[in-house]
């Protein structure tokens, strides 16, 4: 069974080419969902790299960029699974200054320790109504993490998804979770005072011991014991 840790916030003060987290301390073998935030006023500045002090492996989801949404804005997801014990921190590195860049991360237990990733999905919108993101799992009780930000605020508030950051962004953006039980499509939504520019990223990841149930055998090699 998996369960939530903790989640943590950096935001840097101006623009800047680089960003550091704050020290954190995270148990061994548990998963980091990370997401990054930052802004442009012409291409994207999605990060070229993402470390951690500990030594662990980050990988990359993907990417929602919307030109419309606070002028310009580049959402970024990764994971680390089977993450290195310990305390450190999290630098992101850019191609260009940002504007304005955060580091949010969120830890779970309980996450298979290979292969977690299970379907992502990454849309944006432009003054067409509010983020509502539908993704398609394949295991039995996935943990559902999405990150969603939103123009419209500063009541943003999360649906379908426990919202575990107290709405960051001052009330801009949720970042939170769900468990899909069993396998099947699920849609993360906000709630707002009315539509604008958004960013989602959603990703599914299985829990440890889960997966795709296994194929059903042929009729003709069944067994049935009496």
């Amino acid at each position: 069974m998996w369960a939530f840790v903790q989640f943590r916030e950096t935001d840097s003060s101006g623009s800047v080419g680089s960003l550091t987290s704050a020290p954190f301390t995270i148990t061994a073998h548990d998963q980091l969902v990370v997401g990054i935030r930052s802004q442009f006023g012409g291409g994207s500045v999605s990060p070229t790299s993402l470390t951690d002090s500990l030594g662990n492996t980050y990988h990359h989801i993907n990417a929602s960029t919307n030109p419309f949404l606070f002028g310009g804005e580049c959402n970024d997801l990764y994971y680390c699974e089977d993450c290195i014990g310990g305390t450190g921190t999290i630098t992101v590195t850019f191609p260009s200054t940002s504007a304005y860049a955060a580091i949010l991360f969120g830890e779970w237990s309980g996450i298979a320790l290979s292969g977690s990733l299970d379907a992502s999905q990454t849309p944006s919108g432009t003054g067409s109504g509010q983020p509502s993101i539908p993704i398609t799992t394949l295991a039995a009780d996935d943990l559902i993490i999405g990150m969603l930000l939103t123009a419209t605020g500063p009541s943003v508030t999360a649906s379908t998804l426990t919202d575990r950051s107290g709405s960051f962004l001052g009330g801009y953006g949720v970042f939170g979770d769900f468990e899909k039980t069993p396998a099947g499509t699920f849609t993360a939504t906000t709630t707002s005072s009315g539509s604008a520019a958004w960013n989602g990223l959603v990703a599914a990841f299985k829990i440890a011991g889960g997966g795709p149930p296994p194929p059903t055998a042929p009729r003709s090699a069944v067994c049935v014991s009496q």
